[in-house]
C-alpha cells in the first residue's frame, strides 16, 4: 500500500505551508516548554532562559 501525501499541509493566501515546516516549528515550541519547565529544577533563574 503507498501512501501518496502532499507535501504542502495548507496554503494561506500565497503562502503554502509545508508539512516538515510544522514539523520543525513543532519541535521548537515543545523543546522551550521543556527548557522553561526544567530551568527551575536546575537552579536556573528564568531571566537566563533566553
Amino acid at each position: 500500500m503507498l501512501l501518496a501525501l502532499n507535501p504542502i499541509a495548507f496554503q494561506l493566501g500565497g503562502l503554502e505551508v509545508h508539512w516538515y515546516g510544522i514539523i520543525i516549528a513543532s519541535a521548537v515550541l515543545i523543546a522551550v516548554y521543556l527548557a522553561m519547565r526544567e530551568a527551575p529544577k536546575r537552579g536556573i533563574k528564568e531571566d537566563h532562559n533566553f
